[in-house]
């Protein structure tokens, strides 16, 4: 008798203790993971409601010989809902976008279809679901309803062996839309970011990414902490930590939802601006991978601070019967780089959602500047909320990776590379760059709310806004405020 039994968890039958196997008569798998009734291919799991647009009834079935599904053991395509006579006799369903001849999807959901918006139907099956069980390696996987975090991970890590890493963009897209069908979510094209991958970053950068991410004992999708109002709470990391984070986000690791971390709808901005935001991305994603591959501890070890900001709320009476003295005011004009060299805090006249539009549609100062700073992004998930009206966000030690030029949607683009030249210091045992950001929001007035820009209440909001933001005690020395 075999010591392991089969592969499926919970399963007592003398059979499969006897043999150490399995078998599916859904899918007539000999070595199944699963029992036949969680099968994805057997009781109508992946079937289409009826009326639906893969139905026996529409353009993409036949009342022809085969046009209901054999009740039991599998036959047919890899494609969920599809009875085509063709398919039920060969076992391969033909893509003619992608010609693909052993497709997972139809013709009419495929990415390289002229027009394709990447949206699907309700319950409709994916393009790019989970494609067993015609491929050995993916037959470990549990099927995607029932997906664990364990499954993510060995996907994760057959990405970053030779055999299985990406060697094309479609391949990025195939990974992108399968790590969300195990997920449980619906997957989707991801096509969008096929226009922006390079070489680098499909050949060296996603192994990296995949190898480090499987390693972890992260569950799946990556939850952000609790982050509570007024809460001053100061959190330290490595640029490791910030580059994981980042790249789990690129590839939708993250929970979906305010805070999340996410590129997909930065995927689907065609906008100029959008390609110029992507491209800062992979550039910073190269670079970081390839200072993680080469070891290089000085600067993967390297301190990125961020810390919330508050300060009680003060009234009118306060305020009026303030002593403190006001500080010099200073203009400096100039190039872009004296502004930047300046020895003081950058601010950054953010949204109310650190980051704002970063991973949409935005392309204004703060978008840009998470841009060319990604690891300003690692803010957006360490405070899941909206500044409270007395606090601000600090981010100190963020490295610029990369230069654009222009300014909103349509004109912004990368400029390429930059070299960071801030000096260090030194915070338990770890650099940490000169470099200070202390991000505020301020009220929308808009077009209709002008008239109530200087009444009391609004003005104290902002008095107080900025006494959160800018201390006269700051943890790091005495310092002006720039604005980048």
């Amino acid at each position: 008798m075999s010591d392991r039994g089969c592969r499926v968890r919970g399963c007592t039958f003398a059979s499969c203790q006897k043999t150490g196997r399995h078998h599916c008569s859904n899918c007539d798998n000999t070595d199944s993971d699963h029992f036949a009734t969680d099968c994805p291919y057997g009781r109508g799991r992946h079937s289409i409601p009826s009326g639906g647009r893969h139905s026996p009834n529409n353009r993409h079935s036949s009342s022809r010989e085969g046009s209901r599904q054999p009740k039991g053991r599998r036959v047919g395509c890899r494609v969920p809902g599809c009875y085509h006579a063709n398919c039920l006799r060969t076992g391969h369903h033909y893509c003619k976008w992608c010609k693909d001849t052993d497709s997972a999807h139809f013709a009419a959901d495929c990415h390289r279809k002229p027009g394709f918006s990447g949206e699907y139907p309700a319950n409709t099956a994916l393009a790019f679901s989970l494609p067993w069980p015609s491929f050995p390696f993916w037959s470990h996987y549990p099927s995607p309803q029932y997906s664990s975090p364990r499954s993510i991970q060995d996907i994760l890590a057959h990405h970053a062996t030779d055999e299985g890493r990406a060697k094309e963009p479609t391949d990025v897209t195939r990974l992108l839309s399968t790590l969300q069908s195990a997920m449980g979510g619906r997957g989707g094209s991801f096509h969008g970011v096929e226009r922006v991958l390079t070489s680098t970053f499909i050949d060296e950068t996603l192994p990296v990414l995949c190898g480090i991410l499987s390693r972890g004992d992260s569950s799946f999708p990556l939850q952000p902490p609790s982050s509570h109002p007024h809460s001053t709470m100061e959190k330290k990391m490595t640029a490791r930590q910030c580059f994981v984070l980042i790249g789990a986000g690129f590839l939708c690791l993250h929970q979906h939802g305010d805070g999340s971390l996410n590129f997909d709808r930065l995927f689907d901005n065609h906008t100029p601006s959008g390609m110029a935001k992507l491209q800062c991305f992979i550039h910073y994603l190269d670079v970081m991978a390839r200072t993680i591959k080469q070891g290089n501890t000085a600067e993967t070890e390297r301190l990125v601070v961020f810390q919330a900001l508050s300060s009680p709320e003060a009234g009118i009476h306060e305020w009026a019967t303030s002593t403190a003295p006001l500080v010099d005011v200073r203009f400096v004009q100039g190039t872009q780089a004296s502004i930047f060299d300046a020895p003081a805090i950058r601010g950054d006249f953010a949204n109310a959602h650190i980051g704002g539009g970063t991973l949409g549609n935005g392309a204004v100062q703060e978008e840009i500047l998470f841009s060319i700073e990604p690891e300003c992004l690692v803010a957006r998930h360490l405070f899941p909320r909206a500044m409270q009206p007395t606090e601000a966000f600090m981010i100190v030690g963020s490295k610029t990776f990369s230069k654009t030029s222009g300014y909103g949607r349509e004109t912004l683009r990368f400029a390429g590379p930059v070299l960071d030249t801030a000096t260090t210091r030194h915070v338990d045992g770890h650099p940490v760059l000169n470099k200070y950001i202390v991000a505020f929001d301020a009220v929308n007035f808009g077009e209709h709310r002008g008239d109530q820009q200087y009444d009391e209440r609004c003005v104290l909001r902002e008095l107080n806004k900025a006494h959160a933001a800018l201390p006269l005690q700051w943890p790091i020395g005495r310092l002006g405020l720039r604005d980048g």
